[in-house]
């Protein structure tokens, strides 16, 4: 079985642009060239890539238009570049191969973003690299407090049905480490949105899985760039303070 996409290339919003097929392939090989010259033309689109993961960030690209195999296609690589990243294949850093040359794309940077409070906002390549993040709380505190920023906010992109799994880190104000983090979310998404890795919509974050209280922070991105953020909330204790 192959998994394929459809996407429209140089566009923010679904049928516009310039459409390409995307073949993602797993583990696998490149299928024999007339299988893939088949389903090219079966999209019926001017070039559909084939993409195999080399290693980490790095990937192999093959094009195919609906008559045969081509050396290199501007659109469709624009395409298999976004779909790596809203995957979270290719977060940091994106080195593709091709029959001409190697295309390096570089993900969007680390960032200071304010909606309310100022966070740096740290893309990651793999939910398995932020899991496993020995956060050193010196340096934090240090870098939190040269760039006036209330936390580190780490992230990897997510395709379990949240937009990013995310850590949120603020030493400098007795926060070691965060649950949930409302406006820190708010300003990944709006991070997410001027780099064109999400689109306006609903969206999730999935917090505190390293602190053992998963929590969910939703946010609504509005064409016009406002953002909304939401969740649940359970009440757990009711008392009494006489002072």
């Amino acid at each position: 079985m192959l998994k394929y996409y459809i996407v429209d290339a140089f566009t923010d919003h679904p049928f516009g642009g310039n459409p390409a097929g995307v073949v993602l392939l797993d583990e696998q090989e490149f299928p024999n060239e007339e299988l893939m010259q088949r389903i090219a033309a079966e999209l019926r689109y001017s070039e559909t890539v084939f993409v195999k993961q080399h290693s980490s960030g790095e990937f192999n690209l093959r094009y195919f238009t609906p008559k045969g195999e081509v050396d290199l296609c501007g659109h469709a690589t624009i395409a298999a570049f976004s779909l790596l990243h809203k995957k979270g294949m290719a977060v940091n850093h994106c080195l593709c191969h091709t029959r001409v040359n190697d295309l390096d794309h570089p993900s969007p940077p680390p960032q200071v973003v304010s909606t309310g409070l100022p966070d740096i906002i740290l893309p990651l390549p793999s939910v398995k690299i932020l899991d496993n993040l020995q956060p050193n709380m010196e340096a934090i505190t240090a870098l939190t407090s040269r760039l006036n920023a209330v936390s580190l906010h780490p992230f990897a992109l997510a395709d379990d049905g949240h937009t990013a799994h995310v850590r949120d880190f603020a030493p400098a104000w007795g926060i070691p480490e965060e649950s949930a983090t409302g406006t820190a979310n708010a300003s990944l998404t709006h991070y997410l949105a001027t780099h064109g890795i999400i689109a306006a919509g609903d969206h999730s974050f999935l917090q505190g899985e390293a602190m053992g209280r998963p929590s969910v922070v939703a946010t609504q991105l509005s064409p016009d760039g406002s953002i909304r953020v939401g969740g649940t909330a359970a009440i757990v204790a009711e008392g009494r303070l006489f002072v």
